[in-house]
């Protein structure tokens, strides 16, 4: 939505992206304590999950701080084959806060053996709800979704 200057205040920025090597679960909790202290610092709201070979990503914030960090996540050596799935204005945030999925210990290799049998659906992506659904309905899609 644009500010009183006519610049885009909110964005956001989604996509998919395949794992480029097995991540161990230091590296995974390494990675999402550093998202999570990053997102906290910039206003960052939105999820990332990891399925053991999957990111889903959704993050929603201020043009400002979602352009560099969207340039980082482009290229950053850990993701390849980035499908961008939303990078547009947004009136209003749809997640309160940031949180991630898959990034304990035993849960992505939980998830990824759940994957390799079948059992493991993802959402195809929260840009496909209504702007005007809030954070709640959104969780509750992913929820029922997974």
């Amino acid at each position: 939505m644009p500010n009183r200057s006519g610049a885009i205040s909110l964005v956001e920025f989604s996509y998919v992206s395949e794992a480029t090597s097995e991540l161990p679960p230091s590296a995974l909790l390494r990675l999402e304590a550093q998202a999570r202290r990053f997102n906290l610092e910039h206003g960052l709201t939105g999820e990332l999950r990891f399925d053991g070979r999957s990111f889903t990503q959704v993050l929603e914030g201020c043009w400002s701080a979602i352009m560099p960090l969207s340039a980082r996540i482009l290229t950053d050596r850990r993701h390849g084959s980035i499908s961008i799935s939303a990078f547009r204005p947004i009136l209003a945030r749809r997640f309160t806060t940031w949180s991630s999925v898959g990034f304990g210990v035993g849960e992505a290799a939980a998830l990824r053996s759940a994957g390799a049998a079948g059992n493991l659906r993802f959402l195809p992506l929260v840009p496909c709800l209504p702007l005007e659904a809030d954070a709640e309905d959104a969780r509750d899609t992913v929820r029922a979704t997974t």
